[in-house]
């Protein structure tokens, strides 16, 4: 993808360890992996090229957020990942949540358009669990 050496497996893994919030993460490794005027949506979020109001909500929300890769398909020209996340809100539950990733890529591999998608239902029944 990025670099002819690398399988979009590689990528893919690596582009989604990039939003884990270890103590030392910060939203430039997300941010590289864009092109200018790339663009990132979710059901949360409205599509944007802010880049990096979406790492800085994801730290705000989840302090100890982390994703793995179960499964991808794609090539030099973008491709789907599936995600496992979980994470703790604020003063909150224990969260996880199962969802799928679309991107497109253009020159150097770098992202022109990440799209999540991801059931809100799943993790509203986390987040309240006793249906406050």
């Amino acid at each position: 993808m990025a670099h002819d050496a690398v399988t979009w497996n590689e990528w893919a893994t690596r582009a989604v360890d990039t939003l884990t919030m270890t103590p030392d993460a910060t939203d430039a490794d997300w941010v590289a992996l864009f092109a200018p005027g790339g663009t990132y949506q979710d059901p949360v979020n409205d599509r944007t090229e802010d880049v990096a109001s979406v790492f800085a909500m994801t730290r705000a929300a989840f302090a100890d957020w982390s994703m793995r890769v179960t499964t991808t398909a794609g090539d030099d020209r973008g491709g789907s990942i599936e995600w496992v996340s979980h994470g703790h809100l604020p003063h909150g539950p224990a969260v996880t949540l199962h969802g799928c990733s679309v991107i497109h890529s253009g020159a150097g591999g770098l992202v022109v358009r990440w799209r999540d998608y991801f059931d809100m239902g799943e993790f509203e029944r986390q987040a309240r669990p006793t249906g406050d």
